[in-house]
């Protein structure tokens, strides 16, 4: 089983031999099943293994970027309703200092 993103023959190889062993060992003589069947079968699982890590990497890259977003977010506002807007004020006004001197602000 792989666990990068690319689908690597070796492990398909021998996949496909263990199917091809493992199932002949265990089913009669009408059922066995030819080893062109066992290499299919385990480019199939191969691809599909291959499908769910490049789905997996791209989830936790989104959720990173969600985060780092949420964190930049969180370090440039304060996060609590009004204060939020008030300090985004206070700035486009001309810094916090300002802000108090002008007599706009109404306290806590």
């Amino acid at each position: 089983m792989t666990t990068t993103t690319q689908i690597s023959k070796s492990e398909v190889m021998k996949r496909a031999h263990n199917y091809f062993k493992t199932t002949n060992a265990l089913l009669p003589e009408w059922m066995k099943k030819s080893f062109s069947w066992c290499l299919k079968k385990a480019w199939s699982d191969e691809k599909a293994v291959v499908e769910v890590a490049k789905r997996l990497m791209k989830e936790i890259a989104a959720k990173n970027e969600r985060k780092r977003r949420e964190e930049e977010n969180r370090k440039n506002s304060i996060n609590t309703g009004t204060y939020t807007y008030i300090k985004s004020s206070a700035l486009s006004w001309g810094g916090v200092e300002n802000f108090y001197g002008a007599g706009r602000y109404c306290g806590d």
